[in-house]
């Protein structure tokens, strides 16, 4: 969902008036996040499904979240560890060069020192060619980096190795990032 998007389903929602403040509050963040969405920190995407949610109840019903008497953002609920993660590239340089890859998402410790992926913990190399992270746990290196818009996100063009997408990222992943629509 983009800023504009966001902004326009606040304003059906809520009216010209406190729309920002009622969108912050029914989300559960702080309007000062409001803000960051609209200065181009990406809205994360339970955040989306939660306004997207409610423009179909508001479709449906007319209703608006607050005159529904429903909570605002029921299992939609942005927490901030959500504010603080990314959709990633993982690949696993410990057996080589062409390791097993995934995308999927990754939590960004408070500091930014360190994340986490599916319960491992990695901390920077400081750079580096063919890894830039390593687990923390076992000292095995890994390739973590941002997902290409064209897919082609291995080091190693030669593997054949397919590149798994975590089910609770795929949808976001081929909108928000590949520019499709798909499942």
């Amino acid at each position: 969902m983009t800023a504009e998007e966001l902004r326009a389903a606040a304003l059906r929602l809520f009216g010209e008036r406190g729309w920002m403040s009622r969108l912050a509050e029914g989300l559960g963040v702080d309007r000062s996040t409001v803000s960051r969405w609209f200065a181009g920190v990406p809205v994360p995407g339970p955040a989306a499904a939660a306004v997207r949610a409610w423009l179909q109840l508001h479709e449906l019903t007319g209703e608006t979240p607050s005159a529904s008497g429903l909570p605002y953002a029921s299992e939609h609920q942005v927490s901030p560890r959500v504010e603080r993660s990314r959709i990633m590239y993982i690949e696993d340089k410990s057996q080589g060069l062409n390791g097993p890859a995934r995308i999927g998402r990754v939590y960004f410790s408070k500091t930014g020192r360190s994340l986490t992926y599916r319960g491992q913990t990695f901390r920077s190399l400081g750079g580096g060619y063919k890894a830039n992270y390593f687990d923390v746990d076992t000292g095995d290196q890994y390739w973590i980096s941002g997902p290409r818009k064209d897919g082609q996100d291995r080091l190693s063009p030669q593997s054949t190795q397919p590149v798994e997408i975590d089910e609770d990222v795929r949808e976001e992943y081929w909108r928000d990032v590949r520019g499709e629509q798909k499942g």
